[in-house]
């Protein structure tokens, strides 16, 4: 319905979230940059918070597409309402 109304190529509206449709913004990019250099220094863990909707898991799939998914493992969880105990166990499956 969407696709011919609105002339797309692609459906906009999907169950996850896709990068190419992030619209870019400077808060956005300094998330982005700061992701980045996290990620490539080995800083660890890194977490963004905020409220639902604001594209952080958007942008943290953008992060993502740009490094070679060979060399860099990643552990997205959702909902980490559990123990610490519980949190370690999901971090070394």
């Amino acid at each position: 319905m969407y696709l011919n109304f609105y002339q797309l190529k692609r459906a906009p509206f999907n169950v996850t979230p896709d990068p190419e449709f992030l619209f870019w913004n400077p808060s956005y990019e300094e998330i982005l940059g700061t992701l980045m250099y996290g990620i490539q220094e080995r800083k660890g863990l890194v977490v963004i918070l905020g409220e639902v909707g604001l594209g952080k898991t958007t942008l943290l799939r953008s992060a993502l597409e740009r490094f070679d998914p060979q060399r860099l493992k990643v552990i997205h969880t959702f909902h980490a309402n559990g123990s610490f105990k519980e949190l370690l166990e999901i971090l070394y499956r």
